[in-house]
């Protein structure tokens, strides 16, 4: 096995790594899509506890 290609490709992802921390563009589109779902899966809770409190029994 070679260990400098092993090392090579770590460091690779290291670096990565921090240029997508270091990078902001598209930041909003990341919070906005995952609020979303939770607030689309708030909104059917919603409407799900209103139909089962109006529900008669």
């Amino acid at each position: 096995m070679d260990f400098r290609r092993v090392r090579a490709a770590g460091w690779s992802v290291i670096a990565r790594g921090q240029a997508f921390k270091a990078d902001h563009r598209g930041g909003v589109a990341v919070i906005f899509s995952l609020t979303a779902v939770v607030l689309l899966g708030l909104a059917g809770g919603g409407i799900d506890f209103a139909r089962l409190a109006n529900r008669k029994v």
